[in-house]
């Protein structure tokens, strides 16, 4: 007769380590799901969504340690359309943990988007701690956000500045610049910056298109057609490149009419127009 004491206790030892995994684990499986179902119901609007996660929060121990609790309560406020409890919701996600940045992110894209830019610059400052702060393209970024909410252009011209001291050729922050100076009524100061824009931008773009992988491209592609009533081209299907040309040459056709030099600045708006974008970039 076999001894089945020593198997036994062993089968004993294990089950008692695997028991609490796999319950720990089923757990987890369980709010994860519970999780994705309110994010669900947000998406469509439910506007129970809020009151199940509180329900939910109640009876999970730490729930704020699940990485799908922030992006869920980001967005049952987005769906709310509430553009103060979102940034709260993205403030408190950063005090909690600060790799919750992505959070900062999302909202950003949120009030871009809604065109309400005072609020996309507050989630832009969160999205950037302090460090962050002093590299050339997040202040380009945030200089460029508050010449969009015109708010603080006077900083907003420092931080650029600062940015040109690391980059002064480069004609993104250069155009940052014109677009702030154009805000603050320096409108022969904002010219000098958005012609040297556009002009290296554009033997930047007449540069790439003749490198043979997209001639080759744009062979077998042919000129990209618009897809909306209005006979222009989409952000997406004029590609980034094409885009931001377009608007520098908007922010210099805008310059220019405010220096009451229209005839210098159709030739902006004939750009635009031959390649297909739209004339009007107000946001930007």
């Amino acid at each position: 007769m076999k001894n089945w004491s020593i198997p036994l206790i062993i089968a004993a030892v294990v089950g008692i380590v695997l028991v609490p995994i796999l319950i720990d684990r089923t757990q987890g499986i369980q709010i994860r799901w519970a999780l994705a179902s309110i994010a669900n119901a947000a998406d469509r609007g439910d506007a129970q969504a809020a009151a199940q996660l509180k329900d939910l929060w109640q009876r999970v121990p730490n729930l704020e340690k699940e990485p799908d609790y922030w992006s869920v309560l980001l967005k049952i406020a987005i769906s709310q359309g509430d553009g103060a409890e979102v940034i709260k919701v993205v403030q408190q996600a950063l005090r909690y943990n600060p790799e919750n940045y992505r959070h900062a992110e999302l909202a950003y894209f949120y009030f871009e988007e809604k065109q309400e830019f005072d609020k996309a610059l507050e989630a832009k400052l969160l999205f950037y701690d302090l460090q962050a702060l002093r590299h050339p393209l997040a202040l380009n970024d945030i200089a460029y956000m508050r010449s969009l909410a015109k708010i603080d252009l006077e900083n907003g011209l420092l931080e650029i500045d600062q940015a040109l001291k690391f980059s002064p050729d480069e004609s993104a922050f250069r155009d940052t610049r014109a677009w702030l100076l154009f805000q603050l009524g320096r409108y022969e100061e904002a010219l000098q910056d958005a012609d040297f824009a556009v002009e290296t931008s554009e033997r930047q773009y007449k540069k790439s298109q003749e490198q043979i992988p997209n001639r080759i491209l744009a062979w077998l592609s042919g000129r990209p057609k618009p897809s909306g009533a209005d006979g222009k081209l989409t952000q997406q299907e004029a590609g980034m490149q094409l885009w931001s040309l377009g608007v520098l040459h908007f922010h210099r056709a805008k310059i220019l009419e405010s220096l009451g030099r229209d005839k210098e600045a159709q030739q902006d708006w004939d750009w635009l127009t031959e390649n297909q974008l739209p004339l009007d970039y107000a946001w930007r």
